[in-house]
């Protein structure tokens, strides 16, 4: 027969490792890349209006583009937080792109929607501000 104690010791072992193996698991998911293409059969429809920057508009592909897209996906998925990280970073490879302003504005002004009293505030109001 086990003992109890031994018992609940493994219950919570195997609860720590499914907690590890899980944040692993997320982890690499969003470190492996996606494909943009929508035209695959189990793809949700695309949205009539995104403001997801397209990497090939066109235009020739600057530094910045990499960060920005990536905050697009963060905005898009609800991680304010990270958003702001890539167009900090698209920010500091390319100052004078309006559009990068425009973007790192709207995701201060979404943190301070959804956490006013975030740990963050004062850096976010004076960073945006400076902008």
């Amino acid at each position: 027969m086990i003992n109890k104690n031994k018992s609940q010791r493994w219950v919570k072992i195997v609860a720590w490792l499914l907690a590890i193996s899980f944040g692993l698991g997320m982890t690499l998911l969003l470190a492996i890349p996606t494909p943009n293409d929508t035209s695959a059969p189990n793809s949700p429809a695309p949205a009539a209006k995104t403001s997801l920057t397209p990497i090939t508009s066109g235009k020739t592909a600057g530094p910045a583009d990499g960060a920005i897209g990536q905050g697009d996906l963060a905005m898009k998925s609800g991680k304010i937080d990270q958003a702001i990280g890539f167009y900090e970073t698209a920010y500091q490879l390319d100052r004078k792109d309006k559009t990068i302003r425009e973007k790192l504005r709207d995701a201060y002004k979404r943190y301070l929607q959804l956490l006013p009293d975030g740990p963050q505030v004062k850096q976010v109001k004076a960073a945006l501000e400076n902008l």
